[in-house]
């Protein structure tokens, strides 16, 4: 026979189970309507997104990471902001291997990478 403090033990953590499953259910379900929605606009999954953009630095290098910044990911395409214009010419010569390499990572589907040169409001 389990003592009154046994049983207590094991409603608790049946409870936090039942937590954690919700949780997750509710963590499931709001992502699928994300991503149902995104579909719908044309727009990348919640998971393609967070690839690219959260491990951007260990995908192009950290060299790269410190001087383009991925800005926008539309049907296939990756809008990148580079700091300077000799930046916006290597990304141009590097976008083949940069586009396998990020697609192999995540799994979006880059077809293309545009690239747009950062205004420096000192410049103007």
């Amino acid at each position: 026979m389990k003592t009154d403090d046994e049983s207590q033990n094991m409603s608790e953590n049946t409870n936090e189970n039942e937590q954690d499953i919700s949780t997750n259910n509710a963590s499931s379900s709001l992502a699928g309507a994300l991503d149902a929605l995104l579909d719908r606009l044309g727009a990348e999954s919640t998971t393609a997104i967070t690839g690219v953009f959260g491990e951007w630095p260990k995908i192009v290098g950290e060299q790269v990471a410190q001087h383009v910044t991925p800005i926008k990911l539309e049907r296939g395409r990756l809008i990148v902001e580079v700091d300077d214009p000799s930046w916006a010419t290597q990304m141009r010569f590097l976008e083949p291997q940069l586009i396998e390499k990020l697609n192999a990572a995540t799994t979006s589907t880059i077809t293309a990478i545009e690239v747009r040169v950062k205004r420096n409001p000192r410049n103007r």
